[in-house]
């Protein structure tokens, strides 16, 4: 969303402690292409800090999940996006 090149227009504000709090999540690919992103306590215990600044921008990019369910109603869980499957990351 924020890639000029796919006609984007949207910008953050060039602040230092939010670049550093959206860059700072460490991640590892796992067996069969999974990949594993540091938990949120596990980055405010390495920050030492909240990361509100970046929850505000994730929430302010969430889109809703149109959800399938099954047969009785139940919510089926969505197909995990692996790694090695991803076409594009736009």
């Amino acid at each position: 969303m924020l890639d000029p090149a796919h006609g984007s227009t949207l910008a953050l504000p060039p602040e230092v402690e939010l670049t550093a709090e959206l860059t700072a999540p460490k991640w590892d690919i796992r067996a069969g292409g999974v990949i594993v992103v540091e938990s949120k306590d596990e980055l405010r215990k390495r920050l030492g800090r909240s990361t509100d600044s970046s929850d505000a921008i994730a929430m302010c990019m969430w889109q809703e999940k149109t959800w399938q369910t099954d047969e009785q109603g139940r919510v089926e869980r969505p197909k995990v996006r692996r790694y090695a499957d991803a076409v594009s990351w736009s």
